[in-house]
């Protein structure tokens, strides 16, 4: 017989599977600081993924919910799951559909995201020649330039060995890029 689980033990076995993951009452208010202020300040104890961005005139930013109390990493790619929350890009979440990069959090039930611009990006297998392919990615912190994941944008240039500048969007998001080739998703 199968027992449901409670939320504390649901975000333990979120916390265990996705080591980027936390939550809001892992940080304890203190006077005049709340758990989100806590949260931001104890950055060392956040896991985050750093990423440089290039500034482009159409980069765009939105919003997006979590589970209540969820702390996605800074950095991570996100995206919309099967049943309508925002995770990590994760291989056992399911199929996702990209919705951009954590940028950081508001009131500790959604999440502020990077959904359009350019990252640079390690892309296993990147080649030169390789400007103007789509790249997916297949886990948090995992790009490529295999089909059978999910689709987040196309190498604009390659900046260095297996590293690109990548010019991403959020799935919903088929406004084309300007100066560059469309990706075929």
């Amino acid at each position: 017989m199968t027992t449901a689980m409670t939320a504390p033990q649901q975000e333990t076995a979120a916390t265990e599977t996705d080591p980027l993951m936390r939550w809001l009452h892992e940080f304890p208010a203190k006077p005049g600081r709340s758990s989100l202020d806590m949260a931001e300040s104890r950055g060392g104890h956040n896991p985050h993924i750093l990423r440089r961005y290039a500034v482009r005139v159409d980069d765009r930013y939105d919003e997006a919910p979590v589970e209540p109390g969820a702390l996605l990493a800074k950095g991570a790619a996100v995206g919309l799951c099967e049943d309508g929350k925002t995770r990590h890009i994760r291989p056992y979440h399911g199929q996702q559909q990209f919705l951009g990069f954590v940028q950081g959090w508001l009131m500790g039930d959604r999440v502020r995201l990077r959904s359009r611009g350019a990252v640079a990006l390690p892309i296993k297998d990147l080649r030169p020649g390789d400007e103007g392919r789509s790249v997916y990615i297949s886990d948090v912190n995992t790009f490529t330039l295999e089909p059978n994941h999910t689709p987040v944008g196309i190498v604009k240039s390659i900046e260095s060995d297996g590293l690109a500048l990548v010019l991403f969007r959020q799935f919903n998001d088929d406004r084309p890029f300007k100066d560059a080739p469309q990706p075929q998703f």
